[in-house]
């Protein structure tokens, strides 16, 4: 785990601008088009803290903590499946082997998986306090994953508690989360330059660098729209209330959620991280649980 350049495709992946001044209107013919002349070089390039898993690539915390969440892909290590092989190749009865049922020799997510997580996710934060928050490369693919996760970082970074966002209406979330992007200049250029177009609260203007990976706001865009934000409201209140409702019986093993931080009135406080936020949205929303 480290902090240095992104590298896709064995090529470094430049950074470009594109202040709200320079917003191009998606009325425009050639806004959407999957390359152009757009954007401004910075002459720097993408870095960030990110745990290199091998032949499945490389992933920031967020993207690591959403896709391995429980009821997503997990993780199995390197280790679990040799440990299989092994066995295998010395007579014992794994389960595992193909003649038995090819479904059944695929290996699933392990206990040591889960507990290594935590582990890998715990050595990340620490990395990306000392270095800066990395959220997606746009790596993994769909865009989705990377448009959703920085929403997510957006909404806890400006607005940093669940309680506020509750308490505000869309079009105020819209403006402040329009403001922080206006003034940061460095998310903004991380954002654009993976292929992440940003959609201004007014709904018809776009900042985008010179390749963009999906032409509407649902597949690939960071949607500033106070519609967004109604959406991500409801989001966050179907969320909490599952929340509150697993842990009403404080001593059942049926909770998937860990206990969030609550005020002297009871009600949760903390905004949920944005990769464990996103894997819950491809549950509930996308209905992409894994379930084998």
């Amino acid at each position: 785990m480290r902090r240095k350049r992104v590298l896709q495709l064995g090529a470094t992946i430049p950074l470009f601008d594109c202040p709200v001044a320079a917003a191009i209107s998606i009325d425009n013919e050639t806004a959407l088009s999957p390359r152009g002349d757009f954007g401004i070089r910075t002459g720097e390039n993408l870095a960030g803290v990110y745990v290199d898993t091998g032949e499945n690539g490389i992933f920031t915390a967020d993207e690591f903590e959403a896709i391995t969440a429980l009821g997503q892909m997990e993780l199995i290590t390197p280790e679990d499946v040799a440990r299989s092989v092994v066995a295998e190749l010395r007579g014992n009865n794994t389960g595992h082997d193909i003649v038995a049922a090819l479904d059944s020799s695929i290996s699933g997510p392990t206990y040591r998986g889960g507990y290594l997580r935590q582990i890998a996710l715990s050595q990340l934060r620490h990395l990306e306090a000392r270095h800066g928050k990395a959220v997606a490369f746009e790596i993994l693919g769909p865009p989705r994953l990377s448009k959703l996760l920085y929403e997510a970082y957006l909404l806890k970074k400006v607005l940093g508690r669940a309680d506020r966002m509750a308490e505000m209406r869309p079009e105020a979330i819209s403006q402040e989360l329009f403001k922080r992007l206006d003034k940061d200049s460095d998310l903004r250029c991380r954002i654009l330059s993976i292929g992440i177009p940003i959609l201004l609260p007014d709904g018809r203007r776009l900042l985008r660098g010179p390749v963009i990976k999906s032409n509407n706001a649902h597949d690939g865009w960071v949607d500033l729209t106070p519609d967004n934000m109604r959406k991500w409201k409801s989001r966050l209140s179907l969320k909490l209330k599952e929340v509150d409702a697993e842990l009403k019986d404080r001593t059942s093993s049926k909770a998937e959620h860990a206990p969030f931080q609550r005020d002297v009135r009871d009600r949760v406080v903390d905004f949920p991280e944005p990769g464990e936020f996103v894997g819950w949205v491809f549950i509930r929303e996308d209905e992409g649980q894994r379930v084998k």
